[in-house]
């Protein structure tokens, strides 16, 4: 008898299942897809005020990048997060971090920071 019990409660919890399942896929909202998150594009310029441009970097988050001595910076929507930026090769040295909402364009390095930079870490969430 324990039998028959065990095998009814497994063909009802079967049963139940795929009732559930089937009655999810016809709520499915076909207007909601999945979209990767915007890539940035970071661009960086031997000169003040956004001349001669020398790199283009598209960065994923928490990477180091070399750039080269660079002057100035425009850092592409969306402004999320942060830009901590280096005076050194390979994101050592001095930094300064930069919130991408507020100034993601640093025009001049020197006037601004009395130095150049040469590297970079985007955090894309709080500091």
């Amino acid at each position: 008898m324990f039998k028959l019990q065990s095998s009814f409660f497994i063909s009802l919890l079967v049963n139940i299942f795929l009732t559930s399942a089937s009655s999810n896929t016809s709520s499915y909202d076909s207007s909601c897809s999945f979209s990767p998150p915007p890539e940035h594009k970071f661009q960086f310029f031997a000169d003040s005020y956004y001349k001669n441009m020398i790199s283009e970097i598209q960065p994923a988050p928490y990477q180091c990048y070399y750039v080269g001595k660079f002057s100035s910076a425009i850092f592409s929507k969306p402004l999320i997060g942060y830009v901590r930026i280096f005076d050194g090769c390979d994101c050592s040295g001095n930094f300064e971090t930069r919130d991408m909402l507020t100034s993601y364009a640093p025009g001049d390095n020197i006037k601004d920071y009395k130095r150049l930079f040469y590297s970079f870490v985007y955090i894309p969430d709080a500091i």
